[in-house]
């Protein structure tokens, strides 16, 4: 009974005692909560560090404190008591010398030696002054001859060690990991500059004392007791003091310890204290004492060496990814040397007039900043005032280097960009305000880094004297530099902004890499010669323009103006005539594949037509038209983009059972790509003129195509042929296919559409044909060794040869996408249907799975959920196989080597961009409108229909009011021998045949020559009852010149009510051409 009693009393005590402890810490949450509640930020975050412990241990806290910021303003909460800013005029104030803020608990965490702070740690602003006026004049190097020859002394035993062990020849392949040599190079300099002498990284190649492999196993512990300073307090207690690093360790820092102890005290005990002006020399004649001067040289070593090597590091690894930035330093250091302007080595006051290296310098430093930790400060007593807020005293605010040195006010739209250019550009006021954000990398005031003297002269001579003898490149570009860690998550959320800026950069008239460009001119890269894409497609320019059109949809309202831009230029581009034909009177024109950058036509031979390109516009233009529609601009959408719609529906109906190239520009044929997007076209355009009581015509027959869709199906194999009715021997498997179906991609659509939608069974059955025919090693060596239930690096098709046929950024992007797509059409749907068709797709990723509907339920381990979570895993391992190749400044070329996965091609391919900035939607959730029609019956015949088409000029949308006059179509066929790369023109005096000036000459095809007829064609519409003078003339390879037939030849064109074209079957007469060999 007592004993009874005396249990229940305990119980009741401890239930007593643990309420009591959770309305304590309740109430601290409450008061935590309550003192800074005014202040935006993360969920959660005013009540827990657990924001900042899990972003710090993912390795991503220098991106999501810039998220923060860009997303609840200039100070954001982001724990119980602490704050961050990108505001650069508050750090200012914070950091000013007579500022009354003091160090946060943060530095706790820095404080290397357990009995004693250091410089860094030192929060008490008297004693931090105190210590800092004693060693200044050490690192500014004043009393210090020998500081800048130290340096060069090592930089020039780490270009030894590269000569001796690592220069890789064709016959010798010696690669070397330049970020532990790095660190190497700045260990043995700093401990020069320390301790008098260097500890031999370099001489012994090998990582002396194991400090490097100690540092990288203590860093998870490190960055947590930058979250939680009090753990540090505790580890440095009495208590846990053994478990300290300590001078009796044999390896790692501990080592370091005992050398700065044996160090001091010889120095000490010599009569060189004052003689000897290194940095030591100078910290002790300057007054401090030995554990002072013991505990800065270790200081050194950790703040010296590991923020220059990062700064090395990383600015070599964007200029090894940024091949234009790498060969204008080169070509920068290699002229200066010729020119006798620098010496050897060279010094830090020659560097300072290298003006591209000065560049380099700082936007290496700007886009990935050294030392990226909150550096907290907390508010001093009475508290602060800033950006309408009262915040109390003793809060900790710190601040985002990212978010600061790559703010969109001060550096632009791509300061996400390494671009050293912007340096050499800006304005003189725009250069002082850059510059004044810059100097924030070493912080400012009384906390600047004393080591900036000492880490600039490193910068200043280390690229020149490496660049001087060596190129660099790298080995394997899956193997980047580990910033600690980043997920597919943090990839996208970083890469997503930077290919929405890559898209903009590339549209005229403002975009910052396309100069020269139209307004609304879509430019599908930058680049200008191997390969010269300084052009504009209508296909690129109009999938690009969609994701815009969407991501403006989805809240993004600013770039509306980009998308009014887009269709007052097509209005225009509509109308000019080209080499496809002219817009009136039968809109063959339409069908031209590209235009210059100003808008005018692109008169070389080229794959034409492509019929394509006008589905595609309609389908963008349809998209926004019917958001203005809906939100009150029907007027707008009907009077002004409806007739730029209305041209591009009447050529898709006029022309879409006609032949054409494919959107890889290569086969003349009918393509699934181009029939898949007419038929959206056309349906999608019939609802829209319905909605706004207008006619379309053309678009009665979207059925006609939705049923020569279906032929492309191979069912023997499993796949759908991408291209036929063409004269090619490829097995048409094809990134055709998969394109289109994400083109057409609605999230409300059956699966058994045949639109074929990226869920439908047979879209399903054709990936997994298509993506297993890459994972072939000797095709892709990227892809070696890479399991069935993953993503490989994908490009056109197995028998690629453009550029010796490599993987495509956007094409293995478009893969996530397409599943992303599928599982949203299942989860919309509430159900898997898996038959005999699609189970081989769904087998690689989930074994057991049987034929049979799987529905949607809340049971995690069902087969629903299992073949879910096994598709997006799939989906995010093709993201991971891009994120693996892409650069570390995000810039995105067209292709990537399938050997070494070093970007090639096209840099900054606008449909890169695009097709990143859509699968970001798709992994996200968002979806464009809805299009496929409730009801989707194919024909039980197929019809070759056609309808001509109604041509009008969009005036009201900025087109000229051009007139059509009577033309024929007349076919020239040519019988002309040429070698590879020679080109044949049609030269007259028509405007069509360039009016006798042979740079507007009509270039001919060579697309159905062969070694028995080698003939050259191309259609031309002519004006109907003339007589026309022409001459065929041979373009050379290699800019030899032209060579012209020996005679002109005489044509009549039939008059106007000619029912049938007119063929002209000519023979070549004239001398022939020779190739350049260029």
């Amino acid at each position: 009974m007592i004993i009874t009693e005396f249990s229940g009393h305990i119980w009741n005590s401890l239930l007593l005692l643990a309420t009591v402890f959770l309305v304590y810490l309740g109430t601290l949450s409450y008061r935590s909560w309550h003192r800074l509640r005014h202040v935006p930020g993360p969920p959660g975050a005013a009540f827990s560090k657990w924001w900042m412990l899990r972003n710090t241990l993912g390795g991503e806290m220098h991106l999501a404190l810039k998220r923060a910021c860009d997303e609840y303003g200039p100070v954001v909460r982001i724990g119980p008591n602490d704050l961050v800013t990108n505001d650069s005029e508050l750090l200012r104030r914070m950091w000013a010398v007579r500022s009354p803020y003091c160090k946060g608990p943060f530095y706790e965490a820095v404080r290397f030696d357990p009995t004693r702070d250091n410089l860094i740690s030192m929060r008490d602003d008297h004693e931090h002054n105190e210590l800092r006026a004693k060693m200044a004049i050490g690192y500014a190097g004043k009393e210090n001859e020998g500081l800048e020859a130290t340096i060069d002394r090592q930089i020039q035993a780490f270009i030894r060690l590269i000569e001796e062990r690592y220069v890789s020849t064709s016959g010798s392949f010696r690669p070397m990991d330049l970020c532990r040599k790095v660190q190497y190079l700045t260990l043995d300099i700093i401990t020069s500059l320390a301790f008098g002498y260097h500890f031999g990284y370099i001489e012994q190649d090998a990582d002396v004392h194991q400090y490097i492999q100690m540092t990288e196993q203590s860093m998870p512990v490190m960055m947590t007791l930058s979250v939680f300073p009090q753990l540090a307090k505790l580890l440095q207690s009495p208590l846990f003091r053994r478990a300290m690093p300590s001078e009796h360790d044999r390896v790692g820092f501990g080592k370091f310890i005992a050398v700065a102890k044996k160090v001091v005290a010889e120095r000490l005990l010599s009569d060189m204290t004052t003689k000897r002006r290194d940095m030591l020399g100078s910290f002790l004649a300057h007054g401090l004492t030995r554990e002072e001067a013991e505990g800065e040289t270790l200081v050194q070593i950790i703040a010296g060496s590991d923020t220059t090597a990062t700064a090395i590091r990383m600015t070599m690894l964007y200029l090894m990814t940024s091949p234009s930035c790498y060969s204008k330093l080169a070509k920068e250091v290699q002229e200066a040397v010729r020119a006798g302007i620098i010496s050897s080595p060279i010094t830090s006051r020659e560097a300072s007039g290298l003006r591209y290296l000065q560049a380099v310098i700082k936007e290496g430093l700007r886009v990935f900043p050294p030392v990226t930790g909150l550096m907290s400060a907390t508010v001093p007593r009475g508290g602060d005032f800033m950006h309408g807020m009262s915040i109390p005293e003793g809060t900790d605010i710190g601040w985002t280097a990212f978010g600061v040195l790559r703010s969109t006010r001060i550096y632009g739209s791509d300061a996400d960009v390494f671009r050293p250019e912007r340096w050499l550009e800006a304005g003189e006021d725009q250069l002082k305000a850059m510059m004044a954000q810059w100097e924030l990398v070493f912080k400012y005031g009384k906390w600047q880094c004393l080591g900036k003297t000492v880490a600039l002269m490193e910068l200043n001579k280390v690229f020149v004297e490496l660049l001087r003898r060596f190129d660099f490149s790298l080995v394997d570009p899956t193997t980047h530099w580990n910033t600690f860690s980043a997920d597919v998550d943090t990839f996208i959320s970083q890469q997503r902004d930077i290919a929405l800026n890559g898209v903009l950069n590339n549209i005229g008239p403002n975009g910052s890499l396309v100069q020269g460009a139209s307004a609304g001119i879509v430019v599908a890269s930058p680049s200008k010669t191997d390969p010269d894409y300084f052009y504009t497609w209508t296909r690129d320019a109009a999938l690009t323009m969609k994701a815009i059109v969407d991501e403006f949809i989805f809240g993004h309202k600013e770039l509306q103006v980009y998308v009014e831009d887009y269709y007052r230029s097509q209005a225009v581009l509509q109308t000019i005539t080209n080499p496809s034909g002219s817009f009136l009177p039968s809109g063959r024109g339409l069908g031209e594949a590209k235009y210059t950058v100003d808008g005018s036509r692109f008169n070389g031979a080229w794959g034409r037509p492509q019929r394509d390109g006008p589905a595609l516009r309609a389908i963008t233009l349809i998209t926004y038209s019917r958001w203005l529609a809906e939100n009150g601009e029907q007027a707008k959408a009907k009077d002004v983009i409806w007739p730029i719609i209305a041209n591009d529906l009447s050529y898709t109906g006029q022309y879409w059972n006609s032949t054409g190239f494919d959107l890889w520009e290569e086969v003349s044929g009918s393509s699934f790509f181009t029939a898949q997007n007419q038929y959206r076209a056309l349906a999608e355009g019939a609802a829209l003129a319905q909605f706004l009581g207008v006619k379309c015509t053309g678009c009665e027959l979207a059925p006609d195509v939705l049923c020569f869709l279906q032929t492309f199906w191979n069912s023997n194999d499993g796949y759908y042929t991408a291209n036929i009715n063409t004269q090619t021997q490829r097995s048409g498997k094809d990134a055709n296919v998969m394109l289109g179906s994400i083109a057409v991609f609605d999230v409300t659509a059956s699966c058994e559409d045949p639109s074929i939608q990226p869920c439908h069974s047979r879209s399903l059955s054709n990936f997994k044909v298509w993506v297993d025919s890459f994972r072939n090693a000797s095709l892709y060596p990227i892809n070696e060794g890479i399991a069935q239930n993953k993503g490989v690096a994908l490009g056109w098709y197995p028998e690629d040869i453009y550029f010796n046929g490599n993987p495509w950024y956007l094409i293995t992007i478009g893969a996530a996408e397409f599943l992303y797509d599928a599982m949203a059409q299942w989860n919309a749907q509430g159900q898997i249907k898996v038959d005999a068709t699609s189970r081989p797709f769904f087998a690689d990723l989930y074994p057991p799975v049987k034929e049979g509907i799987y529905q949607k339920s809340s049971n995690i381990s069902g087969v629903y959920a299992s073949i879910t979570g096994a598709v997006k895993a799939y989906a995010d391992y093709f993201i991971e196989i891009a994120q693996q190749y892409t650069p570390a400044n995000g810039s995105l070329a067209e292709q990537f080597n399938k050997t070494t996965g070093t970007p090639l091609s096209a840099r900054d391919l606008t449909w890169s961009y695009a097709s990143f900035i859509t699968m970001a939607e798709r992994r996200a959730g968002l979806y464009p409108p809805r299009w496929v029609p409730t009801s989707s019956e194919v024909p039980a015949t197929c019809a070759a229909s056609s309808r001509t088409g109604l041509y009008v000029p969009a005036i009201a949308a900025g087109a000229p009011n051009v007139t059509g006059s009577c033309t024929v179509a007349v076919s020239f066929v040519v019988n002309a021998t040429t070698y590879y790369g020679e080109e044949l023109y049609v030269l007259g005096n028509t405007a069509d045949l360039g009016s006798w000036n042979v740079e507007n000459a009509q270039p001919m095809t060579a697309s159905g020559y062969t070694a028995e007829r080698p003939l050259w064609n191309v259609d031309v519409e002519l004006p109907g009852g003339q007589n026309i003078s022409y001459v065929y003339v041979r373009r050379q390879n290699c800019n030899q010149g032209y060579i012209y037939e020996e005679r002109n030849r005489t044509l009549a064109v039939p008059p106007c009510n000619s029912t049938q074209n007119l063929v002209i079957d000519d023979v070549w007469t004239g001398g022939q051409g020779t190739s350049g060999s260029c």
